[in-house]
């Protein structure tokens, strides 16, 4: 379901042409903006300028780069013409956007198990260009959800998770890696990893409320508030971990960026996104199918503190604090390169074991692995190169190659996972969805997994 609506946007000039350089300096005596449903208030306060502003042509260039950047409208036009009665400048804002309502299925699998899940989402119903959505889903070892708001640079979601899985602990401090409803290869054929100590079913039940918000341009923060419920049941071997019990906790967080990245992470997408299915944010498509006009730079970094206490009604006392980062380059023709590096650890001495940092996409690992290390104190980075071979008005077709490395520290023994890898995926601009494969290949355990996916990372 989506609203169809149409907006003819014409620019408006004087009667007679003026020289762009005579209006340079002159005041913003208007801005005018015509739209069909967003409000215009919401629009004033996206665009980097205001009557009384000096103009200048960068300034227009700025007013479409940030409309585009909501990736939300079907036609951007942006004119300007010289006001006489004032002796400045009038800046004219045509939109053609709408709203929409879409149910989407999404679908994950390979060689360590697969998921369903179904996304709910809505935007600009309301009239301010927001966004509400439901996002659930599971298999056999349990079911997660989460329903949240988000409204320009501020996110409010309240999630949900419940799961089964079975667990192996190694001789040389290895787990078989669970991550979220998502099942290893190691889980057919555990035993060739080396000596099973321990073997037993984890439960963990999850409750959480989080909310990101803006604090300046490039600067945001993240307040959160997590109960976790953890219990072992069927052991088969050797002993059950003793961090049994309720986990409540507290975490705060900051983060900067450079800039807003067009699209830092690959093989992934924004559910504001899904707007492309109906025509939404493809207002610039012909300018991103050509080269861009120089090298692109982006950054980011964050940093988040957790705390967990008594006072809360926990039965665990911990503090750890985690930083990470990435830094990307992107070449004219969309080549990129890309480092992600996190780092983390216990303020406090021995964490409980569901709650200690993991060799895995938690210390920014882009692969999948069959296993992974766990410790009180970790450092991992990956290295990423996607080479977009073709792009066409229609979608783009992609090639990944990918290194990983992390390492972790736990009881003063320290443990290492290293890996390669690469993908291959398609992604429609009307359909904003990846359909790919990747392909992880671990040095450490001399294990691969393959990896497919529709509307996930992979």
């Amino acid at each position: 379901m989506a609203g169809m609506f149409l907006c003819l946007a014409v620019p408006v000039f004087g009667s007679e042409p003026v020289p762009k350089d005579d209006l340079e300096g002159l005041k913003i005596t208007h801005i005018l903006i015509t739209t069909q449903r967003i409000k215009e208030e919401v629009i004033r306060k996206k665009i980097p300028v205001k009557e009384g502003d000096a103009f200048s042509l960068e300034a227009i260039q700025q007013i479409r780069q940030r409309l585009n950047e909501m990736r939300f409208f079907k036609k951007v036009e942006v004119s300007f013409e010289k006001d006489p009665s004032q002796n400045g400048v009038q800046i004219n804002i045509h939109l053609e956007e709408g709203w929409f309502l879409i149910p989407l299925p999404f679908y994950t699998g390979g060689g360590g198990g697969s998921y369903g899940s179904l996304m709910l989402i809505e935007r600009n119903i309301f009239k301010r260009a927001e966004s509400v959505f439901f996002f659930g889903g599971g298999n056999q070892d349990g079911g997660f959800g989460s329903v949240g708001f988000q409204l320009n640079k501020f996110l409010l979601s309240a999630n949900y998770g419940n799961r089964t899985s079975t667990e192996w602990g190694y001789a040389d401090r290895g787990f078989n890696s669970g991550g979220r409803f998502r099942s290893s290869r190691s889980e057919s054929s555990p035993e060739k990893f080396g000596t099973i100590q321990n073997q037993y079913d984890r439960n963990t039940e999850e409750k959480s409320l989080q909310t990101r918000f803006p604090l300046t341009e490039k600067m945001g923060g993240f307040f959160g508030v997590s109960s976790q419920i953890i219990g072992y049941k069927n052991l088969a071997l050797g002993s059950l971990p003793t961090d049994q019990g309720t986990v409540n906790s507290v975490s705060t967080g900051f983060s900067f960026s450079t800039r807003r990245p067009d699209r830092v992470t690959n093989a992934s997408f924004s559910f504001q996104d899904l707007g492309a299915v109906f025509g939404f944010g493809l207002a610039d498509l012909s300018e991103r199918i050509k080269p861009l006009p120089g090298v692109q730079t982006f950054s980011n970094a964050d940093i988040f503190v957790t705390d967990s206490d008594r006072a809360y009604g926990s039965d665990f006392n911990f503090t750890k604090a985690n930083a990470g980062g990435l830094s990307s380059v992107t070449f004219p023709d969309h080549q990129r390169i890309l480092l992600r590096v996190k780092g983390g650890m216990s303020v406090t001495e021995n964490l409980p074991l569901s709650q200690k940092f993991a060799t895995n996409r938690e210390l920014s690992l882009r692969g999948n692995y069959a296993r992974e290390f766990r410790g009180d104190r970790g450092v991992g980075s990956s290295l990423d190169f996607s080479y977009p071979f073709r792009r066409t008005p229609r979608g783009v077709w992609t090639g990944e190659l990918f290194a990983d490395a992390a390492t972790v520290w736990d009881s003063g023994a320290s443990n290492y996972k290293e890996g390669l890898g690469l993908g291959f995926w398609y992604q429609f601009w009307r359909f904003p969805i990846p359909l790919g494969l990747t392909y992880s290949y671990s040095l450490d355990d001399r294990d691969s997994e393959v990896n497919f996916a529709f509307g996930s990372r992979f």
